[in-house]
């Protein structure tokens, strides 16, 4: 061999240990880019596999890809002959092997929630397969794709749909029981839109301080905010402020590196978020007990005694819920007495000693502990950030830029006293956490990001028209926690009005500067819907009484659409009672017919009953009487003007009275539950007018109903249930004829 070929055969080996060299020297770096983009495989999912797919898995490498597509196949043959649970447990294998295939992951929580849960024959059943759906994808898909823009629109869509709509069957078992869950976790949202906003901000507190480590911490946030202000780094910033804390400091370390690099001024606007971060990641791996026992004194002493109660109980779901429930019972003990028959268990007894010991010790920190157990509970058991879920009811999210850089310190506008006992509100979480996600993609402009923004406008939508929760779990001994002994009902939540608005704005102004879809009918679209939905608010909070909240609303309408057209112009000066009237007026002449005109009419009546007497705000009652018997009168009319004083009759509503009373007995004779309904129901008839009393017990069909609900819902009599309007009285022996005491006064 010569002497060149030798040299170049050690070139060659000197080459070879070079590069070598310089791979090793990259491997950090190519590990940490793997991490970003979720490409690490997790050696723990691999195991307890079948054993042809573990060897399989081992075996095949690279060609793992075709065991999958196979298996998938396979999948979609089985369950296109209905055979869900064999596909299901395809499915899980091919999850095993490829858990970043996100679409997988969607297609196994759609086959529990609707395709196996359908086919089971018990609510109990039923809920079960729609909460694994759920549970599949916010446990475990999310977890190996935390910023799959698809799965976080597949999960708000679960909560959105089969859980919050109609669709279902049982739907109403499913808000129930998630209504109960909730409820014992923080309870219901009491007082008004400040109040709630400071009731949950102590929770978002202690998560931030003593559990957080996945996400940023409010104080990060905070100077984030302050950055993407700023011209030269703003836009930067805005892109990565969305991910998880793990994305957020690789990308943040870059950023200021390469700034630092560019500029020394530039970089040094960074210095306190590096110094944030790090102080976050290095309080990230102490343990959150660990820490929350560092900061409280009497923490400890506090978390023993529970032991004590029961060697389950800790910082963890099993807990909180247990004092939630004993909470609410010791309530019921304490308003009503012995009247509802519920008793403290001997372990909820414990409970409520461990609550008066350590809270009448140490208030303070006892507090601070439940804040900590309730926020601990959120981020490990659902996976949420309470972070974001202040952020969200603070509301700021729905303005626009120049909405948000308008308003003062500490103003909100678009606040929202947000109920998370109601399946819209994890619907809204689940898909803005989505949209947010989407900001570190590549491909911020993605279908599944569209749809999944859509996600937020839909939910919050739908917590207008109905987010107020009124739930009463009812604890009744023997029938604890059994949904049909719980009253259940969603009501409109008029304080959504502002955020609701603000979206909107927001989403015209996106289409209004995107010239390629200014054009698009969806554009019109959106400012119709706009237009419908400030009239709908007007109208509501008019017959509410909130007149000048409505009158604010009206002005609001006036500016935005009254300049369409000349009709609009017309419309939108009227009278602000003649305008929320002929509001409900339209609403039955666009009904299908009699039966929906009537059920139009009845609704306003039962709102009246429900929004007005129940909640003790009479004018609302009146407003909704009023308007029920107006739109009443002009269905009426408009029928005799298209079909004659001679023609078809029997297209026309009955008399109002009869109307009013139909819906009346609906609500007071509906199956009773126990607890609850019974002093509403009581509560209601006290207060209603003594006309209307008079007219339901002086008419014998409607007087024996009422008998028959006080006797078979409450084993009473007629008068225990429902106390006879002066001058009336029954004949000894029966429940009727009622006779007519002299010197009554006239009727109404």
């Amino acid at each position: 061999m010569s002497s060149k070929d030798r040299n170049i055969i050690w070139i060659a080996i000197l080459g070879m240990l070079v590069s070598l060299a310089g791979a090793g020297l990259m491997m950090p770096s190519i590990r940490e880019e793997r991490r970003l983009h979720d490409l690490v495989v997790n050696e723990k999912d691999l195991e307890n596999l079948p054993p042809r797919i573990a060897v399989a898995h081992v075996m095949l490498g690279p060609f793992r890809g075709f065991l999958v597509s196979t298996l998938w196949m396979r999948a979609e043959e089985l369950k296109e002959n209905g055979k869900f649970y064999e596909s299901l447990q395809l499915a899980r294998w091919i999850t095993t092997l490829q858990p970043r295939f996100a679409m997988v992951w969607s297609n196994r929580a759609w086959d529990m929630a609707y395709n196996i849960s359908v086919g089971t024959h018990t609510e109990q059943e039923r809920w079960m397969w729609v909460r694994k759906g759920i549970e599949l994808i916010r446990d475990e898909g999310l977890r190996h794709n935390p910023q799959s823009v698809h799965l976080h629109k597949e999960l708000a869509y679960m909560f959105q749909h089969k859980v919050g709509q109609f669709s279902d069957d049982m739907h109403w078992y499913y808000k129930q029981e998630w209504a109960w869950e909730w409820h014992r976790l923080l309870g219901p949202p009491i007082g008004t839109t400040q109040d709630v906003l400071d009731r949950f901000r102590p929770v978002a507190e202690a998560y931030d301080k003593w559990v957080n480590r996945d996400y940023l911490p409010i104080a990060l946030r905070n100077e984030l905010g302050e950055l993407q202000k700023d011209a030269e780094v703003g836009e930067s910033i805005r892109l990565i402020s969305a991910l998880t804390f793990a994305k957020f400091e690789i990308r943040m370390r870059r950023l200021y590196d390469r700034l630092r690099s560019k500029e020394a001024r530039l970089g040094k606007k960074l210095d306190k978020a590096m110094q944030l971060i790090a102080a976050h990641k290095k309080a990230s791996h102490i343990d959150s007990v660990e820490r929350l026992i560092a900061d409280v004194p009497g923490a400890r002493e506090m978390l023993t005694a529970l032991k004590e109660i029961d060697e389950t109980y800790g910082a963890d779901l099993s807990f909180v819920l247990a004092y939630g429930e004993a909470r609410m019972k010791s309530d019921y003990i304490r308003l009503y007495g012995k009247e509802l028959g519920v008793t403290l268990s001997d372990r909820e007894a414990k409970i409520m000693d461990w609550v008066a010991k350590w809270g009448s010790e140490d208030r303070e920190a006892f507090n601070q502990l439940i804040y900590f157990i309730q926020a601990r509970v959120i981020h490990e058991h659902y996976k949420m950030d309470p972070i974001w879920m202040f952020e969200l009811m603070l509301g700021d999210w729905c303005l626009r830029q120049k909405d948000r850089l308008a308003k003062k310190k500490n103003e909100h506008p678009a606040a929202m006293p947000i109920d998370w006992r109601h399946p819209m509100a994890h619907a809204m979480y689940w898909a803005s956490q989505g949209v947010r996600r989407s900001r570190g993609l590549l491909r911020p402009q993605d279908e599944d990001v569209m749809n999944t923004e859509r996600g937020t406008s839909i939910p919050l939508q739908e917590l207008f028209k109905g987010g107020r929760i009124v739930f009463d779990p009812q604890l009744v001994p023997g029938r604890m926690g059994r949904a049909h002994t719980r009253r259940y009902d969603q009501l409109p939540e008029l304080r959504m009005v502002a955020a609701r608005h603000y979206m909107f704005l927001s989403s015209i102004e996106r289409i209004e500067n995107n010239p390629e879809v200014k054009d698009f009918e969806f554009y019109t679209t959106f400012r119709n819907a706009h237009e419908m939905f400030l009239k709908s608010a007007v109208s509501m909070l008019y017959v509410y009484g909130a007149e000048k909240e409505a009158d604010r609303w009206y002005r609001e309408l006036r500016t935005r659409h009254g300049d369409r057209d000349e009709e609009r112009r017309k419309e939108y000066t009227q009278p602000l009672d003649l305008f929320a009237f002929r509001f409900y007026g339209d609403m039955v002449k666009r009904a299908g017919g009699r039966n929906e005109a009537r059920s139009i009419v009845e609704g306003l009546i039962l709102m009246g009953l429900r929004e007005g007497l129940e909640g003790g705000r009479r004018q609302a009652y009146e407003n909704y009487f009023a308007f029920a018997r107006r739109t009443h009168e002009e269905y009426n009319k408009d029928k005799v003007r298209s079909f004659g004083k001679t023609g078809n009759e029997r297209l026309a509503l009955p008399p109002f009275n009869e109307v009013y009373l139909s819906a009346l007995t609906r609500f007071l004779c509906a199956p009773a539950r126990p607890g609850e309904d019974w002093r509403n129901r009581r509560l209601v008839w006290r207060r209603l007018p003594e006309g209307a009393r008079k007219m339901m017990l002086m008419n014998e069909r409607m007087r024996n109903q009422l008998s028959a609900t006080a006797q078979r819902s409450f084993g009473l009599k007629l008068e225990e249930v429902f106390p006879l309007p002066e001058g009336l009285t029954l004949i000894p022996g029966g429940t009727g004829p009622l006779k007519l005491e002299k010197g009554n006064g006239k009727e109404k």
